[in-house]
């Protein structure tokens, strides 16, 4: 998804669409942050169930 979403970001600025469209511009920033942020907790969340899994802090 977050591939998918720089992606549609790259093609939006290349057709100037950016500033055509500003409030879907910044629609398609807010779902890339919103993506990137739900990773960065899965893969804490991951490394925390890995930590308690072997026993270390």
């Amino acid at each position: 998804m977050i591939d998918e979403t720089q992606q549609t970001i790259e093609r939006f600025e290349h057709k100037g669409m950016d500033a055509e469209m500003p409030e879907d511009y910044e629609k398609l920033l807010a779902i890339l942050d919103d993506a990137v942020k739900q990773q960065r907790e899965h893969t804490q969340a991951m490394l925390g169930e890995d930590d308690a899994s072997t026993g270390s802090a």
